[in-house]
């Protein structure tokens, strides 16, 4: 409530634009609420799902039925769904089989809406829904990997895409492909320097080698002493 409060408040002294600074404060303060409400729940595992969650209902609350509009507008909206579906399935796929961290998943998801913003300027939902995505990525768990449930954040820059670019139907493509070369490019860095320095730190805390047989498996405590 006081978060609320503040916000509008506010909301008369901040200037709009192509920015949108109090769309960007509003996603602060709900990544924020996220974060820190399912941190006190000890529940971080579900942040990015919870963190969708949290930016479409903020979405929906700003822009009501923008959502809905952003794909029924779409020349052949069945095919968007099913790209979408297919980049959920890419991408939960290599979770499976390459350990990448949730905080490295979210980082490039984050890096994903800023290309789209990139692509079609102006776009409210490129700015919640990554700006709540951020905020709620300081309490991502820091040595968590991400599961194929957290794959979900492959929706977020797809529906800034995609309702960012209602009345222009030809920015969807260049910022749907500018969106997963940003992400894909940014989750490889990001993944390849935490393993650098995982290898790193491996190699400078590793124990020194026992030679084998140098310990006993059988105890040599004596046996207790029995009183005459």
């Amino acid at each position: 409530m006081a978060g609320s409060a503040l916000l509008g408040a506010t909301a008369g002294f901040i200037p709009e634009g192509p920015l949108h600074p109090e769309d960007a404060m509003r996603a602060l303060a709900v990544g924020l609420a996220v974060g820190l409400g399912l941190a006190a729940l000890d529940w971080r595992r579900g942040l990015p799902a919870v963190a969708l969650a949290a930016g479409v209902c903020l979405h929906e609350y700003r822009y009501p039925e923008t959502l809905v509009d952003g794909f029924r507008e779409r020349p052949a909206p069945t095919t968007v769904l099913i790209g979408i579906g297919v980049a959920f399935a890419a991408l939960a796929l290599p979770l499976r089989l390459v350990r990448i961290a949730v905080t490295d998943l979210m980082i490039a998801t984050a890096a994903a809406c800023a290309a789209v913003w990139a692509i079609v300027p102006d776009t409210e939902s490129a700015v919640i829904l990554g700006g709540v995505l951020i905020a709620a990525m300081a309490f991502s768990p820091p040595t968590g990997l991400a599961s194929i449930g957290d794959a979900v954040v492959v929706f977020v820059p797809a529906i800034a895409a995609v309702v960012g670019s209602i009345g222009r139907p030809e920015r969807l493509e260049p910022a749907s492909k500018a969106a997963v070369v940003t992400g894909l490019a940014v989750l490889a860095v990001a993944s390849g320097i935490r393993w650098f320095v995982a290898a790193r730190r491996q190699r400078a805390g590793t124990p020194t080698t026992v030679r084998p047989g140098s310990t006993s498996s059988v105890t040599t405590a004596p046996a207790p002493t029995t009183a005459p």
